[in-house]
């Protein structure tokens, strides 16, 4: 049997039930085999760029038997994906410039049937910016805390409507807007990154004009924090 780790293990709980799925960076191919053996997807698509991680994850899915509902694909991103195959797309374990990059590079997520599941490890506050400012919804946002580090994962469909998040929305997205268990956890969280931007920039020779703009987030942050004890 198939066992996720708790951020693994978050996002196949959100993919949707009969839903096929793309997991783009693969890895060991782990999501799709727990999805497939689940019976939580009928078919599913393991993707990475990289040749000895793909085969890896062709070996485990052939060790299931699942090699009929299941296409391992050496490919940058999606671009050897096609939308027939896919209704869920997870993209997952990278940067959130990289993400976004590969949400670029593939025209046809921008369709109101396709599902993102999105779980950036850095520059989470530019991907949030990307995904609103380019007719991207983030629906659901759900913090989960993973070895010593606490992740975000984000539920997201296209619908065409631009937005323009604050800069407190780029840094926490919809993480506060739920009780969820490790909401006060991500939030330190970016309590912590934006205390240490203030205190760099406060050390710098020179001013610079986003040493106000860190101190006034900060301030924001640990009011909503507040709220929320």
């Amino acid at each position: 049997m198939i066992e996720l780790d708790s951020r693994l293990g978050q996002i196949a709980s959100m993919v949707r039930p009969g839903a096929r799925v793309a997991d783009v960076g693969t890895d060991h191919g782990l999501l799709i085999a727990f999805l497939l053996s689940q019976g939580i997807a009928p078919e599913g698509i393991a993707c990475d760029i990289r040749p000895k991680p793909l085969e890896k994850a062709r070996t485990l899915l052939a060790q299931l038997g699942l090699e009929s509902r299941s296409r391992c694909i050496l490919c940058d991103g999606l671009r050897e994906v096609s939308p027939q195959w896919v209704d869920d797309i997870v993209i997952a374990g990278m940067g959130g410039e990289m993400i976004a990059h590969i949400i670029e590079e593939a025209p046809w997520l921008r369709s109101a049937e396709k599902h993102l599941l999105l779980q950036p490890m850095t520059k989470v506050e530019f991907l949030r910016g990307f995904l609103a400012e380019n007719g991207f919804e983030t629906r659901e946002e759900i913090p989960v805390t993973s070895g010593e580090f606490v992740y975000s994962v984000l539920s997201v469909y296209y619908t065409g409507q631009v937005g323009a998040p604050s800069s407190l929305e780029r840094w926490i997205g919809k993480v506060d807007q739920a009780p969820y268990p490790d909401t006060i956890a991500y939030l330190r969280r970016v309590e912590r990154t934006l205390a240490e931007r203030v205190e760099g920039l406060g050390r710098a020779k020179e001013p610079n004009p986003q040493l106000e703009e860190y101190e006034a987030l900060l301030t924001q942050l640990r009011e909503r924090m507040n709220q929320l004890l």
